[in-house]
């Protein structure tokens, strides 16, 4: 296997992919083919005027021509882990400016990928459900995995039967089978017929199991996976794979089981070992190709921001600290939200003028109340994934559009009036950046000159420390927005 560390959006030639993986240029064009097709890759031509990896449509043509052509840029559009035949392709954030270190950065965020796939279910990973084979071998492997770490290995109990056993009372075999001594009018049993419940250490599938995880987990150690995923290798069974059958005789077993099975974490693994036989090659094998994490990490950022800050936008009004008693125009089941207005569309005929309200409007990231430090401030936060840079050595760049500079201002005009009717004294705007670093960097602020009569607030820059924040998400902990100091 050959493992190497990929940027994402960072434009490669494909003389330099060659020399990092050090294989043949023949083998790297078929990886890469491959990975295009998936979305994973995208081309880029070589000029002195690239623009923005955005301007890179998603239906530019992509054929064998290009990837012989040296004046392509090849541009991984992912984070998380590609296994593609011998090799193992590790994308990390394009924010990493300090490449020290990496394996325990990306460590870090393959357990964020996986905490956002628990909870948005947007993660390419097995779920439980149907399976893309060519794509999810390498997300069965961790499923499974993960699932015994959690839950131990699949059981199957016996239950016999014992006189005056330590086991729960059967009370049925009990009065059914054995004589009672009366007393007062009441039964006494000498004997107790009680049930032993025991683990059935030759169950079939328990074997099943514990080889199949044995098989895997070596597999991702040869691969050099293990302690990225952060997983042990498991030593469980002595036994191969194919030493209790054919793959379709275990197929047959397993579907089997699975009609008569009714325990939902038990059907889960069935299903799973299904899956990870029906497409039964081993991690390196030329045709297979195998992914997790996400081609819109910008999502990811958003959500941890989101947690971690304590969003506020969808609570209740009635629930807010805030320093005046909610006025009778706002309704306390609402929320911040739903005080953003939405377009109206009116029509006007002989009938006079009908008007409909849509249901779409602006949605901010984040909005919150902070009282922290003794004064009352409505901050409106964007969590925006750019790799910006406002150096007075190089030209200005990675920053977000005019879009969503005036889509901020316009969130700041929409509460104003909230805030003035329950006497919160300031409003602050802010965009946060990820970065590589250990504090928070205050970089500066964005403005609108057409807006200054407004009064409205400048939008402040804000540079966090992902790896912190991240610590925190994975920890479900919240920081007071002070941390920012705005």
């Amino acid at each position: 296997m050959i493992a190497a560390y990929l940027r994402e959006q960072h434009r490669y030639t494909l003389a330099e992919l060659t020399d990092l993986l050090g294989a043949d240029r023949a083998r790297v064009e078929s990886a890469l083919q491959r990975l295009a097709a998936f979305k994973l890759v995208k081309l880029a031509t070589i000029s002195d005027n690239q623009g923005n990896l955005a301007d890179l449509a998603d239906n530019e043509p992509i054929t064998s021509e290009d990837f012989s052509n040296l004046k392509r840029y090849y541009v991984f559009t992912f984070v998380g882990l590609i296994v593609v035949g011998q090799f193992v392709l590790k994308c990390y954030p394009k924010y990493f400016r300090d490449e020290s270190s990496l394996s325990l950065k990306m460590s870090q965020i393959m357990r964020v990928l996986e905490r956002y796939k628990a909870r948005e279910q947007a993660i390419q990973a097995f779920d439980g459900g149907e399976v893309e084979k060519s794509q999810n071998l390498l997300a069965l492997m961790v499923f499974l995995t993960r699932d015994f770490l959690e839950n131990g290995i699949y059981s199957s109990r016996q239950v016999s039967l014992e006189t005056n056993g330590p086991g729960e009372i059967h009370w049925d075999r009990t009065i059914n089978e054995n004589f009672a001594l009366l007393k007062n009018a009441r039964p006494y049993y000498v004997e107790l017929k009680t049930a032993r419940r025991t683990e059935d250490e030759q169950d079939f599938f328990r074997k099943l199991h514990a080889s199949t995880l044995t098989k895997l987990t070596k597999e991702l150690r040869d691969a050099d996976l293990l302690a990225l995923l952060d997983m042990p290798e498991l030593e469980l069974s002595a036994d191969p794979v194919d030493f209790l059958g054919e793959t379709t005789y275990l197929l047959s077993r397993i579907e089997g089981e699975l009609n008569v099975q009714f325990d939902s974490r038990k059907l889960t693994v069935l299903k799973a070992l299904h899956a990870y036989l029906s497409n039964l090659t081993v991690i390196g094998d030329e045709h297979q190709l195998s992914a997790i994490g996400t081609n819109s990490f910008n999502l990811v950022w958003e959500s941890v921001c989101s947690e971690v800050f304590g969003n506020q936008r969808d609570v209740p009004l009635s629930t807010l600290p805030l320093p005046a008693p909610l006025g009778d125009r706002f309704d306390p089941n609402s929320s911040i939200l739903k005080l953003v207005d939405r377009p109206v569309w009116a029509d006007t005929d002989e009938a006079g003028e009908f008007a409909w309200q849509a249901e779409q409007t602006l949605v901010p990231d984040l909005v919150s109340l902070d009282t922290s430090l003794g004064r009352n401030q409505l901050v409106i936060l964007d969590a925006k994934y750019y790799r910006i840079n406002l150096s007075r050595e190089s030209k200005l760049s990675g920053y977000p559009g005019i879009g969503d500079v005036t889509k901020q201002y316009l969130y700041q005009l929409a509460l104003r009036d909230f805030a003035i009717s329950h006497d919160i004294q300031e409003m602050r705007n802010c965009f946060l950046f990820p970065s590589d670093g250990t504090e928070v960097e205050k970089i500066g602020h964005v403005s609108l000159n057409m807006l200054r009569e407004l009064a409205l607030e400048n939008i402040q820059l804000r540079l966090l420390p992902a790896s912190v924040v991240y610590d925190l998400y994975l920890q479900d902990k919240h920081l007071d927005l002070s941390w920012l100091e705005l």
